[in-house]
């Protein structure tokens, strides 16, 4: 039995061939260690697309070690009409190989050797998250929030700022 990860991705095939990864992924290193592939499946009609060998599985800095990136050594690119929609709607979960593609066998998988990264993947830069960036409009902050901010950033309390503002 092979044990893959399960993920819903918006990512392209070509991102995660250059950056030789997954995005960030919620979950615990132990839960994705069990698994020796992932398998990638459209966000839209929920078909397995991409198939990867995990060579490393690394935090992302920015996610406190919530977040996950799944590095790989090879990979194919799998025809999305030849497997059944995954109906689960978890956006990465643990599942045998056999039951998000079945018939399909590691050993007759036409395997491609991945390359060197061209980029580098990090929570803040997925495409995900750069488009969810876009859509927010920014509203400032309040002096009260600023001092704040501050004083965590500085270690030093809110009474101890002073915001000069020119205008």
């Amino acid at each position: 039995m092979t044990k893959v990860i399960r993920i819903v991705s918006e990512d392209s095939i070509e991102a995660m061939v250059a950056a030789n990864g997954s995005a960030a992924w919620y979950g615990t290193k132990e839960k994705f260690s069990e698994a020796s592939h992932f398998v990638a499946v459209r966000k839209g009609d929920r078909r397995p697309v991409f198939i990867a060998e995990i060579r490393e599985i690394i935090p992302v800095p920015e996610s406190g070690d919530k977040r996950w990136s799944f590095q790989f050594s090879r990979y194919a690119e799998l025809d999305p009409e030849k497997f059944e929609a995954d109906k689960s709607s978890n956006p990465a979960i643990g599942v045998e190989l056999a039951q998000i593609l079945p018939g399909l066998s590691i050993n007759t998988i036409d395997w491609q050797i991945a390359g060197k990264p061209t980029q580098q993947w990090s929570f803040s830069n997925s495409p995900r998250q750069i488009k969810k960036s876009k859509q927010r409009t920014p509203r400032g902050l309040t002096i009260a929030e600023a001092k704040r901010g501050l004083s965590v950033g500085l270690g030093v309390s809110e009474d101890q700022i002073d915001i000069v503002i020119k205008g």
